[in-house]
């Protein structure tokens, strides 16, 4: 499974979105909401919380959110404690697929602790927080050329 998917003329519906290079429209929501209220208004606006899963998204999504701490879509479903690529068997991402560390694609360190199982960025910085914390979110749309 991947960013949802919408034909081109339904794009037309997301105008309002930042458009990006990647094929993909953001829509940064700067009001503070848990994890799951982000993801809430994410799946109301049409889209998911955001992924990153190229050097490319990291860059387009630092860049849309600035110095703004912001959820983005994935989690520690096992609840355990991993770094970097001890994390591959434990995050997954909005869309159902599992996480898989590069080195050279992410710029900061992927670090969860135990009961922190939501992730929030804040620029480049990926850190685990309580699901409950209160902060922006990203949402993401995928458009078929």
């Amino acid at each position: 499974m991947s960013s949802k998917l919408l034909g081109q003329n339904d794009c037309k519906l997301f105008d309002t979105w930042v458009e990006q290079v990647n094929g993909k429209r953001y829509k940064v929501n700067p009001q503070t909401l848990s994890k799951k209220g982000q993801e809430n208004f994410c799946k109301s606006q049409g889209g998911q919380l955001a992924m990153i899963k190229s050097k490319v998204e990291e860059d387009i999504i630092t860049t849309l959110i600035g110095d703004n701490q912001t959820w983005i879509g994935i989690t520690n479903f096992h609840n355990e404690i991993c770094l970097n690529e001890s994390c591959e068997d434990h995050l997954a991402w909005s869309d159902g697929t599992m996480f898989k560390y590069d080195a050279n694609m992410f710029t900061k360190d992927f670090n969860f602790g135990a009961g922190h199982n939501c992730c929030r960025i804040k620029g480049p910085e990926c850190n685990d927080n309580d699901c409950a914390s209160l902060f922006a979110g990203i949402c993401e749309v995928t458009c078929s050329d």
